[in-house]
């Protein structure tokens, strides 16, 4: 073997007695933060949204139209709620507002 190089029976962890600690490790998958902030997902799992056109500019729209922009709108597309599952995958798991 060259200098400098290494092989996996020379790395021994004396605190696992060298077992390979790393076999069957889970990995956490990260969080795509924009995703999480815009939708929710309800207890029967479906994934829901907000309406868009709520921040400014509100003072000419009609108070009907305002009461519309409040409603969540279930994500109908199963692409688009599989993407959002996929950039999100603890979006179900916890929730904004745990209560207590």
């Amino acid at each position: 073997m060259r200098p400098g190089s290494f092989s996996f029976a020379q790395r021994v962890d004396p605190e696992t007695d060298g077992v390979n600690s790393d076999v069957g490790k889970k990995y956490k998958l990260k969080t795509h933060k924009a995703t999480a902030k815009r939708f929710r997902v309800t207890g029967g799992g479906k994934v829901v949204r907000t309406k868009g056109g709520k921040s400014h500019f509100r003072r000419r729209t009609s108070t009907r139209v305002k009461q519309k922009l409040d409603k969540m709108l279930v994500v109908r597309q199963p692409a688009e709620a599989r993407r959002i599952r996929r950039l999100a995958p603890y979006l179900g798991l916890y929730k904004q507002n745990p209560p207590g």
